[in-house]
């Protein structure tokens, strides 16, 4: 349950980005309030705000944001995907790129939070996270150009499921998926600054591959 805007208690987020040691600043994901960027306060341990992790904290209002003024490490991704390095990029990318507004805030923190949970299980392989992804933009109300959203019929049917339904679906074809998060992605007037895409191919040997812009 989302602990809200309250400056008693602990705030949970998931770490985007940092400045150190340029600036005292993080970019975290919080669960109510979004995409939000954050002074940390120099007694704050580095150590607790790992990109990638959950972490909660203390919050209180310092100048014009918000100051971080005790910190905790939560949670890493789960043992099953830990090792996916260029999954957990691509949310934090994708968070970073996307998440500046949304209407539900708390269906999406809870959705992200996935990676951190049994529910990663289901996040093993790359049709799984390229549905994740699908759900991800959904839930931000993003979707691909008409000529992807009207043939891609497998997809936009089952988006209003939740996740763990969606993928009881399968099999999807995963070029189809690949197709639906792609024209997602282009909906975004910056794509090309983004270091790594959600859409990964298999070559055909099997293998999976980076697609390049």
């Amino acid at each position: 349950m989302s602990m809200g805007y309250s400056l008693l208690g602990y705030q949970r987020s998931i770490m985007l980005h940092s400045w150190f040691p340029e600036r005292n600043q993080v970019m975290l994901f919080h669960e109510s309030l979004g995409r939000t960027v954050f002074s940390v306060a120099p007694r704050v341990s580095l150590h607790s705000l790992m990109r990638g992790s959950v972490v909660t904290f203390v919050m209180v209002p310092w100048k014009d944001r918000m100051r971080i003024t005790h910190a905790e490490l939560h949670a890493l991704p789960h043992t099953v995907i830990r090792g996916d390095i260029l999954f957990i990029h691509q949310l934090c990318e994708c968070i970073r790129f996307f998440a500046t507004e949304a209407d539900s805030i708390q269906e999406l923190f809870d959705l992200c939070t996935m990676l951190y949970d049994e529910r990663a299980e289901h996040l093993t392989n790359v049709l799984q996270q390229q549905l994740f992804f699908c759900k991800f933009f959904a839930l931000l109300g993003i979707y691909p150009e008409e000529s992807v959203y009207t043939t891609v019929h497998e997809v936009r049917t089952v988006l209003s499921l939740p996740f763990e339904i969606m993928i009881r679906h399968m099999p999807y074809n995963r070029y189809a998926v690949s197709s639906w998060v792609d024209g997602c992605i282009q909906m975004h007037p910056e794509m090309r600054m983004l270091k790594t895409v959600p859409s990964r191919y298999s070559n055909n040997n099997g293998e999976l591959c980076q697609k390049k812009l």
